[in-house]
């Protein structure tokens, strides 16, 4: 039996104009995916929303993450206090788009995807019938469905 990306398809919402930082953490957590696809006004997909880089942006400052190597243990000097994070989440999502992501058809198999993960040094992609947004597909679905599989 071939396995395809339907077979472990999660639905999400599709980040806008108006959608929050908090909004994307949110669906982001509930639906356990990195990223969100974002929709122009024009009702097109034409970017992504993506955890990692919105806390990259907004929280990790770049000579933090090139000396990350040397960075002790016990920061006391750099925290993100409540107030700090509750400005984060009240950011408007649109400052945080990327253009590129990645979009596979719903009928191909698990192998294409977990080949285009590696490509793009993705842990989920987009799966679009044409220009009908379907759901996102994880690298860690695909490994809960492995799993599954195991078991029976």
């Amino acid at each position: 039996m071939r396995l395809e990306l339907n077979d472990i398809l999660v639905q999400t919402a599709i980040a806008h104009a108006g959608c929050t930082v908090e909004d994307i953490f949110t669906e982001c957590l509930a639906r356990r995916v990195g990223g969100l696809p974002y929709r122009n006004d024009d009702d097109e997909i034409v970017g992504r929303v993506s955890v990692r880089h919105t806390l990259k942006e907004t929280c990790v400052p770049d000579y933090m993450v090139k000396g990350a190597h040397i960075l002790g243990d016990e920061l006391q000097a750099v925290n993100m206090s409540r107030e700090f994070i509750d400005e984060v989440l009240t950011h408007s999502v649109e400052q945080y788009v990327l253009e590129d992501y990645t979009v596979l058809p719903p009928n191909v198999p698990l192998i294409k995807a977990l080949a285009t993960f590696e490509q793009n040094d993705s842990e989920y992609v987009f799966v679009m019938d044409g220009s009908n947004y379907l759901g996102a597909v994880t690298r860690i679905g695909i490994v809960q469905l492995m799993l599954e599989r195991h078991k029976v």
